[in-house]
């Protein structure tokens, strides 16, 4: 690629936070037109070089330069006024407002008097969904009415205001199909071209390959590896990442036909879940795949009871769970893991120990008060047993990397002795190592008795994890696969819905 001049320079970065040294003597260069993607387990440093280089946080030592000159803004508004912007990994969306007025919010087109022109906001809404390649999601709808993958579609949308000069896009695809993956991907390399410097962080490596010009590699807060061209491989940039390459997970082989039936659905519907029969036995992970409206994206929460369901009955070991009765369904041993773990699963605010006893606080408690010695010491076996990289079991969970607040919340469910799980997206926003132990852990939970139903838009994950897949589309199991492909699975998906197209 030509010489471009130098967008933003990172020079010998520094970071204390959570009370361990995050950022190590960090230093890079980003190009205009340039696509760098930062790549680095859970814990790596990521999170808090992004939160410094947007204006979230401040460094305790180096510096920040955009043209050459030294950034001294201390603010996100001051750090968007130098053309620098976010699309963060969590949802930082509005829920009561529209989805143009969530696009374009801070920006409101207004007519004389300070009214809010609708026509304008709408116009623009459109015009900068177009720009993406966006689905055809009506702007009026309001942002809580949208599914897991549709809301991050919106927070990418909204990131892309005009002014931009670096864009940092964080996990984007983690809900997203392959098909969705695809445009942004193009999209992406279309905004780099005009000239844009992004930085781009996932951990779908083959993510970085395809759009990436060059990757730097932090661990441990250090930055270890900077890899171009024919340098940028997967065995590289694990090797970097890690420093070993034994992250495989051992396939499962044992046979669970004539295992106990652990949780039962039958006929259940309701949102775009129109008719769905399903069964998971006891010593079996099963997985669903689907695209953005299959219904896939909201079979947990029916299942779970979070979301009232308009037909059909859910039975865990043999017990009826009443529609929308999410409280009988854990007593019945069910431990339920949302796709939006951080507004749907955690509380952000609390301690690790609070979120991880959560789920058993009758069994921490005494005539209604909590004995904390106990609570502490389940804690921190689950801590402990699930290699929650924490300073502390009172550390508030919202500082914790994406991986680790994922095993938070399966530890909660652990500790509270469920034994049948549904989890969504259960490997969303983690990097590859992280994403191998979430296998394991689910591996020698089904090999010790449990019953385990994922349900995820990642063919990898689907074909990986799930000793039998369903494909879901237009609200019905349409395939069950035994040992499949992540392209027969795709297949299987993209049959099903071109015959419903036609019958329709």
């Amino acid at each position: 690629m030509a010489r471009l001049r130098m967008l933003l320079q990172v020079r010998d970065v520094a970071k204390h936070s959570g009370g361990v040294q995050a950022l190590k003597g960090v230093s890079f260069e980003v190009a205009a037109g340039e696509v760098v993607g930062i790549a680095g387990e859970n814990g790596a440093g990521k999170s808090t070089l992004v939160r410094i280089i947007s204006g979230l946080a401040l460094a305790d030592h180096g510096e920040i330069l955009i043209d050459g000159e030294p950034v001294t803004a201390n603010s996100p508004a001051e750090h968007h006024a130098l053309g620098i912007r976010i699309a963060p990994q969590e949802l930082v969306l509005c829920p009561a407002l529209s989805v143009a007025e969530n696009i374009c919010l801070g920006e409101l087109p207004h007519r004389r008097g300070g009214i809010v022109d609708r026509g304008a906001l709408r116009r623009e809404a459109r015009r900068r969904m177009t720009r993406l390649g966006l689905p055809d999601i009506d702007v009026d709808r309001p942002v809580e009415s949208l599914s897991v993958v549709e809301l991050s579609l919106v927070q990418i949308c909204r990131a892309m205001t005009p002014g931009e000069r670096l864009l940092i896009v964080d996990e984007p695809t983690a809900p997203m199909s392959q098909k969705e993956v695809d445009v942004l991907l193009a999209m992406l390399k279309t905004i780099a071209a005009s000239g844009v410097a992004i930085l781009y962080i996932s951990h779908r490596l083959n993510e970085l390959f395809r759009l990436c010009h060059r990757a730097v590699v932090l661990r441990d807060g250090e930055l270890v590896a900077e890899l171009r061209g024919a340098a940028l491989t997967e065995r590289a940039l694990v090797s970097a990442m890690f420093g070993s390459l034994e992250l495989a997970v051992t396939a499962h082989s044992t046979s669970t036909e004539n295992a106990e039936v652990a949780l039962s659905v039958e006929g259940l519907a309701g949102g775009n879940v129109a008719d769905v029969t399903l069964q998971v036995r006891r010593g079996e992970v099963v997985a669903v795949y689907g695209v953005l409206g299959s219904g896939r994206d909201e079979l947990g929460a029916l299942i779970a009871g979070s979301v009232r369901r308009t037909a059909g009955t859910v039975s865990v070991h043999g017990r009826d769970v009443a529609p929308g009765a999410l409280r009988a369904a854990i007593a019945a041993g069910l431990g339920y893991v949302p796709a939006e773990r951080r507004s749907q699963g955690l509380a952000l605010e609390l301690s690790v120990r609070d979120n991880v006893t959560m789920g058993m606080l009758r069994s921490v408690s005494r005539h209604g008060v909590l004995r904390r010695r106990h609570e502490a010491a389940i804690a921190q076996h689950w801590i402990d047993e699930l290699r929650i990289a924490v300073p502390s079991i009172k550390t508030p969970v919202a500082s914790l990397s994406g991986g680790g607040q994922q095993k938070v919340l399966i530890a909660r469910w652990l500790a509270a002795g469920a034994s049948t799980f549904v989890l969504e997206e259960p490997t969303r926003g983690v990097d590859i190592g992280t994403n191998a132990e979430i296998h394991r852990l689910l591996r020698q939970r089904a090999d010790a008795g449990a019953a385990i139903l994922i349900t995820s838009s990642d063919l990898e994950v689907v074909a990986a994890m799930g000793d039998r897949v369903l494909v879901m589309a237009q609200g019905h199991i349409v395939a069950e696969l035994y040992g499949a492909t992540e392209a027969q699975i795709a297949e299987a998906a993209l049959t099903s819905r071109h015959i419903g197209r036609e019958a329709s």
